[in-house]
């Protein structure tokens, strides 16, 4: 359970910093003003804004610190959430201070607050996470690698792990399937991934490198028009031990990852959100990852 939390661990230093780096620059440049109950003018000057500081800190990782624990163990696909606020209380701050004094008096300047409340979130979500300009920026990611050693045959893991056609039962997503390449295609054929009904499903064209059943296989993962996944690399590999058991390490690697996409991979530290995923559906372990909580139930 506390893993999926601390899995956020990026997402809720870099809403923690952000967050006090603007609040310590809009109160020293006399933006904005923090009502801190301790007399500046008995300290001197080094020590007032070395306690300003850290009572933001502490301020910042108090509240952002209890929206990301909320939000992963309980509503994990709304984590964004945490820096579209930190963002957007940014832009409705600048607003405030800029824009706010020209409209003191004004008959609409009643209307106007609710509508900024408002837009300012949006505005975030579009430049953090919006379609304009999610193409930019593609480059691979760097390739990520862990190992597990299992009390069963290599023959168990891989109908487990590897994605075939037909998919075995024992595979370790709920109701998968898949689907003949469409003709004048090159992929191997089709894999559907159902998830639940408020998220896409994936549908990935899987086209085999090198494949050598029980041993070794490494493919792409192509998502289908539609599909938001990202290309992935995969190479996964067994290796049988003296003692009975299986030592499986898997290798993956987003490819052609647009900047967006690749800050919404890193926030949610997606690699090892995968990482336990796979231990637990391979363990038999109750299953706390981002990735889990996406699939149907068995």
């Amino acid at each position: 359970m506390f893993g999926r939390v601390l899995r956020q661990s990026r997402r809720f230093w870099v809403a923690v910093l952000a967050g006090t780096i603007f609040l310590f620059i809009s109160h020293q440049s006399g933006l904005a003003e923090l009502d801190l109950d301790f007399d500046h003018g008995a300290l001197p000057g080094a020590w007032a804004v070395g306690i300003m500081a850290v009572s933001i800190l502490l301020a910042t990782m108090i509240i952002f610190g209890t929206l990301t624990l909320v939000f992963a163990l309980f509503i994990a696909s709304l984590l964004f959430v945490v820096e579209l606020l930190l963002f957007g209380s940014m832009l409705f701050t600048a607003f405030a201070l800029t824009v706010g004094p020209m409209m003191e008096g004004a008959a609409w300047a009643s209307w106007v607050w609710p509508v900024v409340c408002f837009a300012c979130p949006m505005l975030a979500f579009e430049a953090i996470y919006g379609g304009n300009f999610s193409d930019r920026g593609r480059r691979d990611m760097a390739p990520y690698r862990f190992s597990l050693t299992l009390p069963a045959s290599p023959e168990a893991v891989w109908g487990m792990l590897v994605p075939q056609s037909p998919l075995p039962p024992e595979f370790h997503w709920p109701q998968a399937s898949t689907l003949a390449a469409p003709e004048g295609s090159d992929a191997d054929f089709i894999l559907c991934l159902p998830r639940r009904r408020d998220l896409k499903d994936a549908v990935l064209e899987i086209r085999y490198e090198t494949l050598t059943p029980h041993a070794h296989a490494r493919y792409t993962e192509t998502p289908r028009p539609g599909t938001a996944d990202p290309e992935m690399l995969v190479e996964i590999t067994l290796h049988q031990n003296p003692d009975g058991t299986c030592t499986v390490t898997v290798l993956q690697q987003f490819r052609n990852v647009a900047f967006k996409q690749r800050l919404s991979l890193w926030l949610n530290h997606t690699y090892r959100d995968a990482e336990a995923f796979f231990r637990a559906r391979l363990t038999g372990r109750p299953d706390w990852s981002l990735m889990g909580a996406q699939q149907l139930r068995d």
